[in-house]
């Protein structure tokens, strides 16, 4: 045997991984992912609100093509209340892009938020009770990074949506700066509502249930701004409504730029919110407890006792006596009802 002692070798000096770092592997491939599943879908949600505003700016334009019949249009609308409080105030009646702003400003920013909800929840909620995102966390996946891949989705929508919406602006000769600003605001609502969508989808526990937590915001949001819209003195509860900030923008009259920077702080907000709360859940679970049916069926909806002639029927019915018809059947004695 050799007397030499081998020497270890001496440790290597390895720098400490990022705190967190690790939460967002696989984020990139999860965002590819759901690009490819929502190929489809996706394509079809901004061709419809490219469309609609794209129809109607060449509607107007053909219907009220002089200044002075757009303006007596706007001043119609203006004294209507009910039109006023569903689809807002008139701020320019002078061009074209003023009446389409009005006509289509509320609902599409409605469109973007269902189109950034839905999608939230079914690449987050939805996969998680399906159990797909139990097998893609066996992998080289963070706890973050299906959520972060889905708003990275969600973004990616909302920003085609805006782009299109301006070109289509564009393509009917509007104002260029007037057309950036109401794609703008569209895609800016989307946003919020899709950070919204991702708190959702931390606190119910299916993706039905998170589907309808921010359905019913986008409902209070729309009649927040129809309650600010519809009379006068009460302006100030559509600034409560991410639909009053899209409107506020006043795209064609004036672009209130600084307006877009309230769906974006209260997009980031909700986002910071959303990750927190992913890591304060288990997986498949939702932070809000999911409450137990009733052990017994209301008296209303218990079956009633039925007569010895409705039991002989229904027996009839089924086959039990297939030589009786149902009219003997209902004729039948007690005593043959009970055999």
């Amino acid at each position: 045997m050799s007397g030499r002692v081998l020497n270890a070798p001496a440790p290597v000096a390895t720098t400490p991984a990022a705190p967190g770092g690790h939460d967002l592997a696989g984020t990139g491939v999860l965002y590819r992912l759901a690009l490819r599943r929502d190929r489809i879908a996706l394509p079809v949600w901004v061709y419809v609100g490219t469309g609609m505003v794209a129809s109607t700016v060449f509607s107007f334009r053909k219907l009220y093509g002089d200044e002075a019949s757009r303006r007596t249009f706007a001043a119609g609308i203006d004294g209507n209340g009910s039109l006023r409080a569903l689809y807002g105030p008139i701020f320019d009646g002078s061009t074209t892009g003023g009446l389409t702003a009005w006509r289509m400003g509320v609902f599409g920013a409605v469109l973007a938020g269902l189109m950034s909800t839905l999608l939230v929840v079914r690449h987050t909620r939805a996969e998680e009770e399906d159990g797909r995102l139990e097998l893609i966390g066996a992998g080289a996946v963070g706890r973050r990074a299906p959520l972060t891949a889905a708003l990275a989705a969600a973004l990616t929508a909302n920003a085609a949506l805006a782009a299109l919406v301006a070109a289509a602006l564009l393509a009917a000769g509007q104002d260029a700066a007037g057309a950036a600003a109401f794609g703008l605001a569209l895609g800016c609502t989307g946003l919020f509502f899709a950070a919204l969508a991702a708190v959702t989808a931390q606190l119910a526990e299916t993706g039905r249930a998170a589907n309808g937590l921010a359905g019913a915001a986008i409902g209070a949001a729309f009649v927040l701004r129809a309650v600010g819209d519809s009379g006068a003195g009460t302006g100030w509860v559509g600034w409560l409504s991410p639909l009053g900030w899209s409107e506020q923008v006043r795209a064609f009259a004036g672009n209130r730029w600084w307006v877009l920077l309230l769906p974006l702080a209260g997009a980031a907000l909700l986002t910071a919110l959303a990750r927190a709360l992913v890591a304060r859940r288990d997986l498949g679970a939702g932070l809000l407890p999911q409450r137990p049916g009733p052990a017994a069926a209301a008296p209303a909806w218990r079956a009633p006792p039925r007569s010895p002639a409705a039991c002989s029927a229904a027996r009839c019915s089924a086959g039990r006596w297939p030589w009786r018809s149902p009219a003997r059947c209902s004729a039948a004695s007690p005593r043959a009802w009970s055999t």
